[in-house]
This record gives C-alpha cells, sequence and structure tokens, in this order.
C-alpha cells in the first residue's frame, strides 16, 4: 500500500574488507514489483430473471406474481445485503426499482427481495438499481434487469343468438292479415353456459313491434300493422362472461309476410242458356226460368246484398240488358232475375255485376247468359170443297138442268180433326168462316154453299173466300178455293173413251229425297204439293230425278191442277 508505483529499486551500500585487508564499498540494487491482484468481480443477479404469469384474456392477473431476489457476489464471495445510508466491504443495497409496481412503492426494500404487486402492458422489464462496494472497499452501482409476461387465456367466445332467425306469417294479396310472428326467444351461451343478463333493447322495421320480459321478445303487431313484406327485430343483448367482463352483442331476427294469391273472384250464371218453345210466329209458349247469378271466390261463396254498400265478399247486380226482366225491375234484391221476355227468335242477357273480393278489393264485371225460341213448324192448313167439281145433268137444249149439290168448306191442320165454322166476332181458336162466294151463295150462318145453277154447255164456276184461325191463335184471312159445275148433255151415246193413266199422290214435294225420281207415262202420272197448291207431272217429267226437276212451279216439268184436293 506504501508503494507509489507497482516498481520500485532499493539500493543497498555495502561495506567490506577483501582478503587482502583491503576495504571497499559497493553499492547493490533491488527491484521489489507489486503485483495487484484483479479486481473483485462484483456480479449481481436476479432470480427469478424471468417470470410468466397468468391473466385473463383482459390482461388482468389471474395468476401470483413471484418475489425478485437480488444476489450479489465478488467472484464467488457473496455480498452482503445492507440497506445503511453507508456501506461496509462486501456490502450492497437496491436504491431504485423501476419498470413494475412494487409493494407500498417501495423501491428500496430492506432486504435483498422485491415484492412486485402488478405491471403494465403485457409484459414489463423491471430494474433494479443497485449500489455497493466489493470486498476491497470500492464502491460501484449497478443495474438487474429481470422480465415478466402474462399468459393471457383465450378470450371468452360468448355466442349470442336469437330464434327463431327468420319465420313466415301469411298475409291476404294486399298484405292484410291477423297472423302474428312467433314469439323471439334470446340465449347468450359460453361453452354451453348460460351468461344471459338481459335483452337491453329492440329496434324494429316496417311495422313490428313488440315487447320484452326476460330472454323472450312477444310480438304485439300482426301481418297488417307491416308496412312491408318483411320486417326486422334487433335485439340488444347484455352478458357478462366467465371472466366477469360484461359486454353486448346484436342480433336481428326477419318476419317475412308471404302474400297469397289475389283471390279469383268468378261468377257463374245458371242456367247460362235456355231454350222455350214457342209457336211459329214466335210467341213463346213455355215458360222462361228465370236466372240466377251466383258469385265465389275460388271455392267460397259470395254473399248477395243489393245495399248501397258492399263488404267484403258480397256482390249484387247493378243491371240487366238484353232482355225484358219483371217490373223493370234491373237492381234485384237478390240473385235471381225474374226475365218475362225477349225480342227476336235469340237474345243475349248481360248482368253487371259489383261486387269486394273476400280482402275487400272492389271490382267490377259482366256475366252474360242466352235465351232462345224453339219455333214449332207453322200448322199445315189443308182446305178443300164437298165437292169442287161436280157435273149436272141436262137436256140437249138446256131447258131442264138438274140443280148442282150444295158445297161444304172443310179446313183441316195437321190432318187431324177439321176446324169448326164460327160466323160472327172474332174467328175462335181452331175455327173458319166464308166471307164471300162468286159463282154462288152461302148461308152465313153455316157456311154451306149454293152454286149456281148451269144454263148452258159450259157450266158455272166460282170462288170461295174465307178466314180461320189456327191453333196457335193467328187468324187468316182473304183465303180463297175455287169451284166447278159441270153439264152433261144428254144426247146419243158416243164411242168408249180410251183408259187414261192413274194417278198417284206423293206428298210434300219438300219432304222428297233429292234422289226421288218422278214417273208420268201411259199408266201413272204423279201429283205432288208445294204449300196449297197441287201439281201433276208433264210427260217430260218421267223418269228424271228431283235434283234436276226441283220443285214445283217449273212450266217444264209440272202443270197445275186446281182440284185435285176435290179428287182427292
Amino acid at each position: 500500500s506504501d508503494m507509489t508505483s507497482d516498481t520500485e529499486t532499493i539500493e543497498i551500500d555495502v561495506n567490506f574488507t577483501d582478503s587482502e585487508g583491503t576495504s571497499g564499498t559497493k553499492t547493490i540494487e533491488a527491484s521489489i514489483s507489486r503485483v495487484r491482484t484483479a479486481q473483485p468481480n462484483s456480479n449481481f443477479t436476479a432470480t427469478p430473471p424471468a417470470q410468466t404469469i397468468d391473466a385473463k384474456s383482459t390482461g388482468v392477473l389471474t395468476g401470483t406474481i413471484q418475489d425478485v431476489t437480488i444476489s450479489g457476489f465478488d467472484g464467488n464471495t457473496e455480498l452482503t445485503y445492507n440497506q445503511s445510508s453507508t456501506l461496509g466491504d462486501g456490502e450492497y443495497k437496491i436504491t431504485n426499482i423501476t419498470g413494475v409496481t412494487v409493494l407500498n412503492n417501495d423501491t428500496t426494500p430492506s432486504t435483498s427481495t422485491i415484492d412486485i404487486t402488478s405491471f403494465s402492458g403485457d409484459t414489463a422489464t423491471g430494474t433494479a438499481s443497485i449500489a455497493f462496494k466489493d470486498t476491497e472497499g470500492t464502491l460501484g452501482s449497478t443495474t438487474v434487469k429481470f422480465t415478466l409476461s402474462k399468459s393471457k387465456a383465450a378470450v371468452p367466445n360468448v355466442e349470442v343468438s336469437v330464434s327463431p332467425t327468420g319465420q313466415t306469417i301469411e298475409a291476404n294479396s294486399v298484405g292484410s292479415g291477423a297472423a302474428t310472428p312467433q314469439s323471439l326467444t334470446v340465449s347468450a351461451l359460453e361453452g354451453g353456459t348460460s351468461r344471459f343478463e338481459a335483452i337491453d333493447s329492440v329496434s324494429y322495421t316496417n311495422g313490428l313491434a313488440g315487447s320484452t320480459s326476460s330472454n323472450t321478445l312477444t310480438f304485439s303487431s300482426d301481418a297488417s300493422d307491416m308496412t312491408s313484406d318483411t320486417g326486422t327485430a334487433t335485439l340488444t343483448v347484455s352478458y357478462e362472461d366467465s371472466e366477469g367482463t360484461s359486454g353486448t352483442k346484436d342480433v336481428v331476427a326477419t318476419v317475412s309476410r308471404v302474400r297469397v294469391a289475389q283471390p279469383n273472384t268468378n261468377f257463374s250464371v245458371t242456367p247460362a242458356a235456355q231454350s222455350i218453345d214457342a209457336d211459329s210466329t214466335g210467341t213463346l209458349q213455355g215458360s222462361i226460368t228465370d236466372v240466377r247469378i251466383d258469385g265465389f271466390d275460388g271455392n267460397t261463396a259470395l254473399t248477395y246484398n243489393q245495399n248501397a254498400t258492399l263488404s267484403a265478399g258480397q256482390y249484387k247486380i247493378t243491371n240487366v240488358t238484353g232482355v225484358t226482366v219483371k217490373d223493370n225491375d234491373t237492381t234485384p234484391s237478390t240473385s235471381t232475375i225474374e226475365i218475362t221476355g225477349f225480342s227476336g227468335d235469340s237474345a243475349t242477357g248481360t248482368a253487371s255485376i259489383a261486387f269486394k273480393d273476400g280482402e275487400g278489393t272492389a271490382g267490377t264485371t259482366t256475366i252474360q247468359f242466352t235465351l232462345s225460341k224453339s219455333i214449332a213448324a207453322a200448322p199445315v192448313i189443308v182446305a178443300s170443297l164437298d165437292p169442287q167439281v161436280q157435273t149436272v145433268d141436262s137436256n140437249s137444249d138446256f131447258s131442264t138442268v138438274t140443280d148442282p149439290s150444295t158445297i161444304t168448306l172443310i179446313v183441316n191442320e195437321g190432318g187431324s180433326s177439321n176446324y169448326g165454322y164460327d160466323s160472327s166476332g172474332d174467328i175462335a181458336i181452331n175455327k173458319f168462316r166464308v166471307t164471300a162466294v162468286s159463282g154462288g151463295t152461302f148461308n152465313s150462318s153455316t157456311g154451306v154453299i149454293t152454286p149456281t145453277k148451269p144454263t148452258g154447255a159450259t157450266g158455272t164456276s166460282g170462288t170461295v173466300t174465307y178466314s180461320y184461325t189456327n191453333s196457335e191463335g193467328t187468324t187468316f184471312t182473304g183465303k180463297t178455293i175455287d169451284f166447278s159445275v159441270g153439264v152433261a148433255v144428254q144426247g146419243a151415246d158416243g164411242a168408249q173413251g180410251a183408259a187414261g193413266p192413274g194417278i198417284t199422290f206423293v206428298g210434300e214435294c219438300s219432304d222428297l229425297a233429292s234422289t226421288f225420281t218422278w214417273t208420268s207415262d201411259a199408266n201413272t202420272r204423279q201429283v205432288t204439293k208445294v204449300g196449297s197448291d197441287y201439281y201433276i207431272t208433264k210427260d217430260a217429267a218421267d223418269g228424271v230425278a228431283k235434283s234436276t226437276t226441283g220443285c214445283p212451279p217449273n212450266t217444264t216439268y209440272f202443270e197445275t191442277m186446281t182440284s185435285f184436293a176435290s179428287v182427292a
């Protein structure tokens, strides 16, 4: 310690006497070197130098922070901890702690152990500042670092859900209906464990509404309240997870309004068509069936209501045209139309209809029905005189002539019984009356005709004018039929005349087939009828088909036979 340098020289003066007895002095030098040992290796350690502490996902520590101990050594010699203000050789102390929070903020602990209570962030580096005197008494200072980190748990997964997430309710075609959405149930589950706290709020769209109780939302709105075919309810749900962390999540439930197709409103008429018996003049003889109008929405019957204002599912007849209805009532109080007549042989009636379908939608339409007359054939009237042709005897100078027979007019309809005679007033049905006679006289009470007696060889002829009313009540006037009175003059007998052909009546020409072949030869001539007139075939008609000759009058093939009815 006294050396001022690590090398010093010592000079020593030595007195001597050699063998010769000579005295002398010599100086010798001694060199001293101070060899220093190595400076003490003061080092410090933190135990544990690093540690990991369990923590929640939020960083809140759940594990315990281990105390950190600071140890000091000079080589292998452990230094002594002394928090006194003055350090002795081989002593040390902690003068400050940073980077972590220590108990009671004591950054100069009385022992070498640091009581750490917490740290910021997910990791931290603590720094202990140290003052020391090594074993040689040399003062020094240093720092020791230690690290802490958090072992964070996974973030708890709280699954918030609503059931049902989507649903449909039915409505009519205009969106109305009483259907209410199914209630919603909310759950907040963490690994199967309920973490539900409350439904904090609900946001509705498009007319949906409701109320909540616990984890249930009950809808108070129905299909009619919705302003669109899709609405949503957004529920804000609060929960607390297993780490005690509160949170909220939104879940959305959708309500869809499904509209049914617009009602198929249709109307039917019964009967849709009818045929009524009528006589040949078109006068109805049968009864017209009342027409009923029925309305339906699909298979659902509508209700008839003639009130001014219709309700849903009702209809009424607003007009009837094309036919005549009873009392001209074109807005009947029931769905039945009472038809009394129509013009022409057929008619189409039209019923105008106002309605409201089952959903209350108003509309109008029309429906038609037809009526036709089944017209009977005109009654076939055949008039004849009995006799129509007669001959009276006379001598050669006509001074003596036999009185002709009285003539009776016969009027027959359709081959059945003959008409009776009607002498005055309107002619009744199935009656006739003689109104005039030329070439004779008639009894107005009986209709019996007395022809004028011939006065010469030419004889006499006349015309009966008559009227009748047929079975349909139609009266015909001014009808005529001819008669004749021939004279047989008594003279010398003449020679036998040749036999003439026979006459055959084949019926109404219009009833004969077009392939019918006429006969007109030496043996047979045929007679046919058109209307009230009779015709006999000429020679030209023999073997000719009706399709060629047609019906009379055709003077090439036929000639008029005025008295055939009497002959027949």
